[in-house]
């Protein structure tokens, strides 16, 4: 049996407030919630490299993570609460990082992130695409690494 990630990109709602205005959109409005909305659900495979990049598993047991996991934001989207009280989230080995952590991390543990599959790249790309508009500490990937 492998590892696998479930993923959450959020975005804070002040970032996104000329974007997105509940009074103009009032089918999202039920995801605002402490500031944090939830943009992309996604899980992996067996992205090992990745892991091991952002959470220091899956590894060479002496590579250290950039930045240690450090558990749930003490605030999060509707999504992501519904998520962990649905136990979608195993909250085995649990974090959250911003983009410019996750470049951080990815070139402390010089991985070529060519090698990267699709289900890692499409939500880093949604990231990329999220932090030119709204700013680096204004999303965030959530992530829980199962079997870590």
């Amino acid at each position: 049996m492998g590892a696998s990630m479930t993923g959450v990109i959020e975005y804070l709602d002040d970032a996104a407030g000329h974007y997105l205005r509940p009074d103009l959109y009032p089918e999202i409005k039920d995801s605002w919630h402490n500031g944090w909305i939830s943009s992309f659900v996604f899980e992996t495979g067996k992205e090992y490299e990745f892991f091991c990049a952002i959470a220091g598993t899956r590894c060479d047991k002496h590579a250290k993570p950039l930045i240690e996991p450090r558990g749930f934001p003490k605030e999060t989207s509707i999504l992501v609460d519904h998520m962990r009280a649905q136990h979608d989230f195993l909250e085995q080995l649990c974090g959250w990082l911003c983009w410019s952590e996750i470049q951080a991390s990815i070139a402390h543990s010089k991985i070529d992130q060519s090698r990267f599959g699709p289900r890692i790249c499409m939500p880093l790309i949604v990231m990329d695409t999220l932090q030119q508009r709204l700013g680096d500490k204004s999303v965030r990937l959530i992530f829980d690494i199962d079997g870590g």
